[in-house]
């Protein structure tokens, strides 16, 4: 690096802080998000019982589908890995740049009552109507 003059010094720094800062941001936000597991979009076990081919994993995780404003329902029995395939989705999301929160639909309806009940629906209003994927 010393054989650099000083503005590509300057540039490769600048670069290696904003990737640094970017990489800081989308670990914060899956850290806040609270999905219960880590799954990687690239660590995604397309298994026989999953029902998910590769060609639809990989259209999920392109968010195609968020970029064209359509609305994605997974559903399935139990165990099949509706959840597991979530994450991926959505951790593939908070890298793409949107903002995103998680909720199982009882735990959603849980808060939408609690908030409801103690006067703060509002303010919970307010803060899915920020996120990309609430």
């Amino acid at each position: 690096m010393t054989d650099l003059d000083f503005d590509e010094r300057l540039l490769r720094i600048l670069d290696h802080e904003i990737t640094m800062r970017a990489n800081a941001r989308v670990t914060r936000r899956i850290r806040e998000v609270d999905f219960g597991m880590r799954v990687a979009p690239e660590e995604f076990e397309l298994r026989e019982g999953r029902g998910v081919t590769r060609g639809t994993f990989h259209s999920l995780v392109s968010l195609g589908w968020l970029h064209n404003r359509h609305d994605l329902a997974i559903t399935g029995p139990t165990g099949v890995g509706k959840s597991y395939l979530s994450v991926a989705v959505g951790v593939s999301a908070i890298r793409g740049g949107y903002l995103l929160r998680y909720y199982k639909l009882a735990k959603l309806l849980e808060k939408v009552a609690i908030t409801r009940a103690d006067g703060t629906y509002p303010q919970f209003a307010h803060t899915l109507a920020k996120t990309h994927l609430p």
